[in-house]
């Protein structure tokens, strides 16, 4: 039962710190055609299980 506790805080930790980095990300976009990125990570934001798998992928298109 304690294992289990701990894969599950694990698994919330790496969700939250990959919604931070798509957070992150998402300032960075420069929100000029094509609006790919801008999308991607605000709906990353909104939806933050999303977020949390979107922040540790990189979408060149759209961003500084």
């Amino acid at each position: 039962m304690r294992s289990a506790i701990v894969v599950y805080v694990l698994i919330v930790l790496v969700l939250f710190v990959g919604w931070v980095i798509n957070l992150v990300r998402f300032f960075q976009c420069d929100f000029e055609p094509s609006y790919k990125a801008e999308i991607i990570r605000g709906i990353g934001i909104v939806a933050a299980p999303v977020g949390g798998v979107v922040g540790y992928i990189p979408i060149r298109d759209g961003e500084k």
